[in-house]
C-alpha cells in the first residue's frame, strides 16, 4: 500500500523501512528511530474484599489499574498509614476511612480516591455471665453472683450493687461493661436472673415438762418462739386435755413478712402422766358422844388407802384401820384420820364428846301470885277468899328428866308450860311452870285464930 495506516500497541522506538518498486526496478529505504511511541499515564482502579465490618477487620485491597510501564503503587489507607504493595492487606481500627491509590509509570502518575470507602464499626464485647445458683432471702449479693467476664479488658458495674439483699422471687441482675479500648469496643450490657428463695425461720421450742392427765394445755407448754416476728397456730390448741401417754404437739409459724419467709412447722413431744389415785379419808363411829369412860369403835371407809394414822385428840394414836379407843376424861376431842397411799395423803376430822355421868337435880319454887284479888301481898279476910299459886320446876342437873309428875295436896295444878319444847321431857336447864288456886275455908280461919 502506498499510504498505509498502522497502530502501535506498545510504547517504544520503531524503525520504518519502505520498499518501492516498479516494473523496471525497486528501491529499499530504512529510517532509524523513525517512530517513537510513549505509554499513557495509568488509569488507577482498586477494590476491597469488604467495605463495612466490625473491628477488628483485615481488609484485602486489590489493584485493578490499567497502564503499561508501571513503576510503583502507593496506598493511603486514611488512618495515616501507607503501603507500597500492589495488593496490600490492612487492619483498620473502628472508624470511617477514605482510601487513595497512586500508580506511577514512565509517563507519570495517576491517583484514585474512594471517599468513606471503608467503615469499621466498634465491636461489642462478649460478656459471659451465667445465672447464679439460688440464694436464700437475707443473703447479700457478692462476688459469688457478680462474676461476669468479658472477651476484652474492661470494668463491670453491677445493678443492684454488691451488698444488696433482694426480696424472695425471681430477680434480675444487670451488668454494664466499659471496655478499656473504648475506641474499638462499645459498652455492653447483660441481664441474668437470680432465684431468691424464701428463708425458713427458726423456731425455738423444747419438749415441755410432763403434766398430769386432766390438766389442759396452756402457755406453759405452748411457748414456742421464732427468729422473726409472726403468729403461731398450735395443734392441739390451748385448753385441750390430752390422753395419758406420749403426745405430739405441733406448731405452724406464719411470718409477718410472708413475701420473704416461708411457713415453718415444728413438733415436740410431751408426756401426759396418768392422774395419781389419791386416798380419800373417811370413817364412822359407833357413837359420837357419851359418858366417861366412853369407848368408841372407829370404822375406816377410806378410798384408795394403804395406810392409816389415827390421832384421837387425847394424845393417843393408832395405825390400825379400825381401832377401838376409850376416852377416860370428860371433854370434846377432835379425831383426825390421815389416810395415805404411794401418791399422797388425805385427812378427815370428827368430834367425840365425852360427858360426865348423869346427876339428876331439880328445884321447885312455889310462890303466891294473888290473894283475894289483892295481889301477892294481900290478906285473907274471910272464908271463900281465893289464893293463886305458881310452881316453877327447874332442871339443874346434867341429864334430862322424864316421867315428871308434880302434885300439891291442897292445890289442883294446871300445866306444865314448858320453856323449851313441848315433849314432856324436862331438859337440862329447862323450866316448867304450873299454876293453881286454893279457896280459904272457915276451918282454915279457925285454925289460924281468925
Amino acid at each position: 500500500m502506498q499510504n498505509p495506516t498502522h497502530t502501535y500497541a506498545t510504547a517504544g522506538i520503531y524503525n520504518v523501512s519502505l520498499l518501492a518498486s516498479n516494473p523496471a526496478n525497486s528501491n529499499y529505504t530504512k529510517v532509524i528511530n523513525c517512530i517513537i511511541i510513549h505509554n499513557t499515564t495509568p488509569k488507577v482502579s482498586f477494590s476491597a474484599n469488604v467495605t463495612s465490618d466490625t473491628y477488628p477487620r483485615d481488609v484485602q485491597f486489590t489493584d485493578a489499574s490499567i497502564g503499561n510501564g508501571i513503576i510503583s503503587y502507593n496506598y493511603s489507607f486514611g488512618d495515616d498509614t501507607y503501603s507500597n504493595s500492589q495488593n496490600p492487606v490492612h487492619r483498620y481500627a473502628a472508624g470511617i476511612y477514605s482510601v487513595t491509590e497512586t500508580v506511577v509509570n514512565d509517563s507519570g502518575s495517576n491517583t484514585s480516591t474512594r471517599n468513606n470507602y471503608i467503615t469499621v464499626a466498634k465491636a461489642t464485647p462478649l460478656i459471659s455471665w451465667a445465672n447464679p445458683d439460688n440464694v436464700t432471702y437475707g443473703t447479700a449479693l457478692s462476688g459469688t453472683q457478680f462474676c461476669a467476664t468479658a472477651s476484652v479488658p474492661g470494668t463491670f458495674t453491677y445493678t443492684p450493687a454488691s451488698g444488696t439483699i433482694l426480696g424472695a422471687g425471681t430477680q434480675t441482675l444487670r451488668t454494664d461493661f466499659t471496655p478499656t479500648d473504648i475506641a474499638n469496643y462499645s459498652t455492653a450490657t447483660k441481664n441474668i436472673t437470680l432465684n431468691v428463695t424464701k428463708e425458713n425461720p427458726e423456731i425455738t421450742w423444747g419438749n415441755p415438762a410432763d403434766i398430769i392427765y386432766g390438766n389442759a394445755l396452756n402457755s406453759t407448754q405452748l411457748n414456742a418462739s421464732a427468729s422473726v416476728p409472726g403468729s403461731f397456730v398450735y395443734t392441739p390448741a390451748s385448753g385441750t386435755v390430752l390422753n395419758a401417754g406420749t403426745q405430739t404437739l405441733h406448731v405452724d409459724l406464719t411470718s409477718t413478712d410472708t413475701a420473704n419467709y416461708s411457713i415453718k412447722s415444728k413438733d415436740v413431744t410431751i408426756s401426759i402422766l396418768e392422774e395419781p389415785v389419791l386416798p380419800v379419808a373417811n370413817f364412822g363411829t359407833n357413837v359420837t358422844s357419851g359418858f366417861a369412860p366412853l369407848s368408841v369403835q372407829f370404822n375406816d371407809s377410806s378410798d384408795n388407802a394403804t395406810g392409816w394414822n389415827w390421832d384421837f385428840g387425847d394424845g393417843n394414836n393408832s395405825t390400825e384401820p379400825n381401832p377401838m379407843h376409850t376416852y377416860s376424861s370428860v371433854g370434846n376431842y377432835t379425831v383426825n384420820l390421815t389416810a395415805s397411799n404411794e401418791n399422797g395423803t388425805n385427812s378427815m376430822f370428827a368430834t367425840i364428846t365425852v360427858l360426865e355421868q348423869p346427876a339428876p337435880a331439880y328445884i321447885i319454887n312455889k310462890t303466891v301470885t294473888d290473894v283475894a284479888g289483892q295481889g301477892p301481898a294481900g290478906n285473907v279476910t274471910k272464908a271463900g277468899d281465893v289464893i293463886s299459886y305458881q310452881i316453877n320446876v327447874s332442871n339443874v342437873g346434867n341429864i334430862d328428866l322424864t316421867n315428871i309428875t308434880v302434885k300439891d295436896p291442897l292445890i289442883n295444878l294446871t300445866g306444865p308450860i314448858e320453856s323449851k319444847t313441848t315433849d314432856g321431857i324436862l331438859k337440862v336447864r329447862e323450866n316448867w311452870t304450873y299454876t293453881g288456886t286454893y279457896t280459904v275455908t272457915q276451918e282454915n280461919l279457925n285454925n289460924n285464930c281468925g
